[in-house]
């Protein structure tokens, strides 16, 4: 896939969701993703998104196995960071 710049993650690359959830949180993104802090997962897919003229972010669907079962979920460039086996 071609990109106009390039995302930080690849498809393939293993990373760990990382985004603190604040037990003060309104938000239903935060408390979706609560269960997931802290869990490695696979990027499957990665799309970018170009809201306004000159702004840009990618979204990454990242498979994670959660009590033995695996559940693709949708994250923010910011809600995820490179583990070392992927480095």
């Amino acid at each position: 896939m071609t990109y106009p710049v390039n995302p930080k993650y690849q498809p393939g690359q293993q990373v760990m969701i990382t985004k603190p959830v604040d037990p003060t949180a309104t938000s239903m993104r935060d408390c979706t993703l609560e269960p997931y802090v802290g869990h490695t997962g696979r990027i499957t897919k990665c799309y970018w998104i170009g809201p306004r003229s000159g702004e840009l972010f990618f979204v990454y669907i990242v498979a994670v196995e959660v009590n033995g079962r695996e559940k693709e979920i949708i994250l923010h460039e910011d809600e995820i960071e490179m583990t070392f086996a992927s480095a």
